[in-house]
C-alpha cells in the first residue's frame, strides 16, 4: 500500500500543479488582456485628444486665413482707389492743360489792332494782283521790330 499511496500523493501533487498551471495561464491571459484594453483606451483618449486638437487648429487657421484673405481684399480695394483717384486727377490735369493751351492758342487767333491790319479793301485788291505783288504789298504793312 505505500505505492499507492505515493501513487495518489504524486497524482494528487500533479494535478494541483496543472491546477496552478492552468490557474497562473488564465491569470497571464487576464493580465494580457486587461493591459491591452488600457493600451487602447489610452489611444482612443490620445486619438480623441489629436481630433479635438486639429478641429481647434483647423477653425483656428480658417479664421486666419479669412482675416488674411479680408485684409488683402481690402488691400487691393485701396489700392486700386488710390490708383484710378491718381489716374483721374492725372486726367483731369491733362484737360486743364489742353483747355489752357487752347486758350492760349485761340488768343493768338484774335485779331488784335495793331499797325499793319490788313483791311477788307486791300484783301479785295489783292484778286487784281499777281501773287508775289500781293505778298509783297502784305510784307510792306507788317510791322517792323525795332
Amino acid at each position: 500500500r505505500p505505492l499507492e499511496d505515493e501513487a495518489l500523493r504524486q497524482q494528487y501533487h500533479a494535478q494541483q500543479e496543472a491546477a496552478l498551471d492552468e490557474l497562473a495561464v488564465a491569470h497571464k491571459t487576464l493580465s494580457l488582456r486587461h493591459d491591452l484594453r488600457t493600451k487602447m483606451a489610452e489611444n482612443r483618449a490620445y486619438l480623441q485628444d489629436y481630433e479635438r486638437e486639429g478641429e481647434v487648429n483647423h477653425r483656428r487657421n480658417m479664421a486666419a486665413r479669412r482675416d488674411r484673405e479680408q485684409r488683402e481684399a481690402r488691400f487691393k480695394a485701396t489700392t486700386l482707389a488710390r490708383g484710378e483717384q491718381e489716374r483721374e486727377r492725372l486726367r483731369a490735369e491733362g484737360r486743364m492743360d489742353v483747355a489752357h493751351d487752347i486758350a492760349k492758342f485761340e488768343a493768338t487767333l484774335q485779331p488784335e489792332e495793331a499797325p499793319g491790319v490788313i483791311s477788307d479793301d486791300a484783301l479785295a485788291a489783292s484778286t487784281t494782283e499777281t501773287d508775289a505783288q500781293f505778298l509783297s504789298s502784305l510784307a510792306l504793312r507788317l510791322p517792323r521790330a525795332h
